[in-house]
């Protein structure tokens, strides 16, 4: 294996940016209950048809994280995303001599993607990663920006490689996606679809989601492409970590 593929590896508080009164919430947990198998649970929702509760589509207006580095994040959602910053609340939060700054990028897309940066006397230090920070592997959780042709894809991982960022491509059959990691340790992917989504994808798609013992299908074969480290002066090399070898998706 590559050195390339080993790498890839209750309160409710509520700032108060936009100068309304706030308050503590006190969220009791949901009581404990059996989980019943999906296929015998009879959930009319898995089958209900579209209808005007959703017409004309719908997206995200954005994605709000948490960054522990918000030089990098801003460097990396700027240069090697090539996002646009549009928007800046700065306010304080709700613990005394609390205060964040909200900052949110256009991506080009339906949607933005936004990010904390907190200074908060409750906040000791903060673990970024979606995955990792929950004990999970980096791949579970990620974010897949739509990349519009294989031309995009071939540019974004262009992009990523002139930035000394290692990139992972896989074809998933339905799609051709790009990876790597942003500064805050999530999988960031840029994916483009290849293929249909059919009625037959769809039926096989709530055939597997109530099975109890779904058919496994064969492993990704990912291809690996290897950055050239850029330095600027004065600066010590890092490797930029990279996701495990797994059909992300």
């Amino acid at each position: 294996m590559s050195d390339v593929a080993a790498s890839f590896g209750g309160h409710v508080p509520f700032p108060d940016h936009h100068n309304c009164a706030v308050e503590r919430i006190e969220v009791a947990p949901p009581p404990p209950r059996a989980r019943a198998p999906l296929a015998a649970s009879g959930w009319r929702a898995f089958r209900r048809p579209p209808g005007a509760w959703h017409a004309g589509g719908m997206g995200f207006h954005h994605v709000a994280l948490a960054t522990a580095d918000l030089a990098a994040t801003h460097a990396f959602y700027t240069e090697a995303m090539g996002f646009e910053l549009v928007k800046a609340v700065v306010a304080p939060t709700d613990a005394p001599g609390g205060w964040a700054k909200h900052v949110f990028y256009d991506t080009g897309g339906d949607g933005m993607i936004a990010f904390w940066d907190l200074h908060d006397p409750r906040i000791a230090t903060v673990n970024p990663s979606i995955s990792e920070g929950l004990g999970l592997p980096i791949w579970v959780n990620h974010f897949a920006f739509h990349a519009t042709d294989l031309d995009h894809i071939a540019t974004a991982r262009q992009r990523w490689l002139d930035q000394g960022i290692d990139v992972m491509e896989i074809d998933h059959g339905f799609c051709v996606s790009v990876y790597c990691t942003d500064p805050n340790g999530i999988l960031v992917e840029w994916c483009t679809d290849t293929a249909p989504y059919t009625e037959a994808d769809k039926a096989a798609a709530l055939a597997a989601l109530l099975a109890e013992e779904p058919e496994l299908e064969a492993p990704p074969n990912p291809v690996f492409h290897r950055a050239e480290r850029r330095v600027d002066a004065g600066e010590t090399p890092t490797e930029v970590r990279q996701p495990a070898v797994v059909d992300a998706g």
